[in-house]
């Protein structure tokens, strides 16, 4: 990307530090290479031509060397400036090297970037005058923007040999304990000669050992490549196995320069061959009326409950600074979410972080999660008390796969549908941000209904120290006062890890109204109904089930279940008859 602006000038300074200048000493630099900036309303373009080069011995001052350059007008191409004078290079003399630039027009821009942010401090150094104090300022943008697209062009007798720099590690979903598994990892050559083999150690809460990955084809000079490591190996089953890993040579040579920008809080899910549980997804979407791009993850979230009707999809809308607001999910909001429309899948952030709450996004997280093994499932139970009280008793009932010393705690969630009429933010209106499932044809603001709005959030239990063949069965009472008879209600159970506060797994029942058993008389039975059915106990009558018409749809005698269409039935026995909805 590229960015500048057209009412201040930068200076954008890269930082060859002390390591780079032994590295490459007696060298000369002979030359620099700029890439070219963009166009806003024409990214193919580049408007900032004209601009000088400047070798500086620190930030600021004036540079020690200097030079005028011209950059091509095709955006995002790399530009070779010769030196007129090569400069040596001397080891324990570090130096920055950039331009100053301040943008044609407001649509321009001056400096190109990878991107790529970091937190190394070299990359990109910006400059710019205080417009209150008049001082000069200097600050880092690695951080948020990665690194000056700058490089230089080195001229010497011998160059480095044998660098590599590991980058990342892409850790799979799980493994089987005691199988062999393969992983990818990033890693690019840092020096000017190939790259053949490298030796990859590691260790999984056990013994360390050693792999020579053969690269083929083999890694260029200066270039990333991703390359499978095979044939490893966990022999220890657990939720979050530890793995430590290092790269100790490069084409034999231990003593090559090896460096590692990986992140090494690194654990790995290892279990038996066939054992494991069925793992249910819940994503919680951070969201508001006032937020005009969040019909992105209403669009997204609608799209995944429709498709997955199964409860394997549990989606939880919850909203901030807004009507539907609860200050039981306030706390969550608070951890998660700095930017609407964001979400959470599990609470995974250790695979995917902070998601999109787009419908593609979302579908690619599912699956993925999906295709994991559980090695815990949880199971709810959700009973409402007669209408005079309006108690909701939750019992849960969860299980493990493997044992493990691990803490987890029980959280209960209550979601509402057809909450509203509400006026949406809707930034799409007018096809202005593109398509976005119809929200393209509605106004700004619309005015909508909105389900599973987050109402509660709750902690019902703790557990450590888990067994496999026991089943660990927990109970909470949860009050309904302020919601009213007819809000339509699902209780979601969640089963979470406190290592990492990931949901293991989670459990997901629709209720529907609250006024879904309504007696008509002085005496209840023990009547419950869900989705296609009503079950009737606690009597040894005849219970006789009739539609709204009179219709005579089901008896059932003593204690049993009929199975029924959705709809509003009255159900009769001892002289008592009930008022019963079936979903």
């Amino acid at each position: 990307m590229a960015f500048g602006t057209e009412w201040q000038e930068y200076t954008a300074l890269v930082e060859f530090p002390e390591v780079f200048t032994e590295m490459f000493d007696g060298g000369e630099v002979i030359g620099v290479q700029i890439a070219s900036p963009d166009n806003f309303e024409d990214p193919t373009i580049n408007n900032f031509t004209s601009l000088t080069i400047g070798f500086h011995n620190e930030k600021g001052g004036d540079p020690f060397y200097s030079q005028p350059a011209t950059l091509s007008t095709v955006a995002y191409e790399w530009n070779d400036i010769m030196l007129d004078t090569p400069l040596k290079i001397e080891a324990g003399k570090p130096f920055y090297v950039g331009y100053s630039g301040k943008a044609p027009t407001i649509d321009d821009s001056c400096f190109a970037v990878d991107y790529q942010a970091n937190d190394k401090d070299l990359g990109l150094w910006l400059g710019w005058e205080d417009e209150y104090t008049g001082e000069y300022v200097w600050e880092s943008y690695t951080g948020w923007y990665g690194n000056l697209c700058l490089r230089l062009l080195i001229q010497a007798d011998k160059l480095p040999t044998d660098q590599i720099n590991l980058e990342h590690v892409y850790l799979p979903g799980y493994v089987n304990t005691g199988k062999p598994f393969e992983m990818t990892i990033a890693v690019t050559n840092t020096a000017y000669n190939e790259i053949n083999n490298f030796t990859f150690q590691y260790s999984l809460g056990g013994e360390t050992k050693d792999i020579v990955v053969e690269t083929t084809p083999s890694i260029p000079p200066q270039q990333e490549a991703e390359v499978t490591v095979k044939d490893l190996i966990c022999d220890i089953t657990g939720p979050e196995v530890p793995l430590v890993y290092a790269i100790t040579a490069v084409n034999g040579n231990s003593d090559a320069i090896i460096t590692d920008s990986s992140d090494h809080d690194t654990h790995i899910l290892s279990l038996p061959e066939g054992v494991g549980y069925s793992r249910k997804v819940v994503v919680e979407e951070g969201t508001g009326t006032w937020c005009g791009y969040c019909p992105l993850g209403i669009v997204g979230m609608k799209y995944m409950s429709e498709k997955y009707t199964d409860g394997s999809f549990i989606p939880i809308a919850v909203h901030y600074s807004d009507k539907m607001e609860t200050p039981s999910y306030l706390d969550f909001a608070n951890e998660y979410f700095n930017t609407y429309p964001s979400a959470v899948a599990n609470r995974d952030t250790y695979r995917f972080g902070i998601l999109e709450p787009d419908a593609e996004i979302l579908e690619i997280v599912y699956r993925y999660l999906r295709d994991i093994p559980a090695y815990a499932e949880i199971d709810l139970a959700a009973n409402i008390s007669d209408d005079s009280d309006k108690v909701l008793t939750v019992t849960t009932t969860s299980r493990f796969a493997i044992p493990t010393e691990n803490k987890y705690r029980i959280e209960i969630a209550l979601t509402e549908n057809n909450v509203g009429p509400y006026p949406q933010t809707n930034f799409f209106a007018g096809n202005a941000e593109g398509p976005m499932g119809g929200f393209e044809d509605m106004p700004d603001p619309v005015d909508l209904m909105f389900n599973d709005v987050a109402r509660g959030l709750y902690k019902a239990a703790e557990h450590s120290g888990v067994s496999v063949g026991i089943d660990y069965e927990d109970s909470i009472s949860i009050s309904l006062e302020d919601f009213s008879d007819d809000a339509d209600i699902s209780v979601i159970a969640m089963l979470i890890n406190e290592t990492g506060n990931e949901i293991e797994n989670a459990s997901f029942s629709h209720l529907g109204p609250i006024s879904g058993v309504e007696t008509i008389g002085s005496q209840v039975l023990d009547i419950n109904s869900g989705k296609g059915f009503i079950s009737v106990s606690g009597s040894d009558e005849t219970a006789n089930v009739y539609s709204l018409d009179g219709t005579n749809v089901a008896t059932i005698k003593g204690s049993g279940t009929a199975r029924l269409n959705p709809g509003i039935y009255i159900v009769t026995a001892a002289d008592k008859s009930y008022k019963v909805i079936v979903k």
